[in-house]
């Protein structure tokens, strides 16, 4: 039996929720525009969860153009950053078993926010 090695704390996730999208892109952002983006669905994450080490796999829509996607731990802390205009990437999943956020921005606006749990 596999267990997830991984304990929620809605406090500790939302605090790093809210670091990640603090005013850090663009001083005229609202945090309503931030969920609003976030909902949009311009990319896919897959699988979810994933297994430590393994390939995740984020499809993009076609219509977004150039991005960046940051891969943020619990508290905010980036753990990778890349920059793509494929419609397809595949990137290795952290080592460490948890939950973790992607972040997606195109033209200095946050178009999709996913959560992703990595685990044993």
């Amino acid at each position: 039996m596999k267990y997830f090695c991984v304990i929620i704390l809605a406090g500790l996730l939302q605090t790093a929720a809210a670091q990640i999208f603090r005013g850090d892109i663009s001083e005229s952002r609202s945090e309503s525009d931030v969920v609003v983006s976030a909902l949009s669905g311009k990319i896919t994450v897959y699988p979810n969860p994933v297994a430590r080490g393994n390939t995740l796999t984020i499809d993009i829509a076609d219509n977004v153009g150039e991005i960046t996607i940051s891969l943020y731990n619990t508290v905010g802390k980036v753990i990778r950053t890349l920059k793509t205009s494929d419609k397809k990437i595949e990137i290795e999943a952290p080592d460490a078993c948890g939950i973790y956020l992607i972040r997606c921005i195109n033209k200095q606006k946050v178009i999709a926010i996913e959560k992703i749990v990595v685990k044993e």
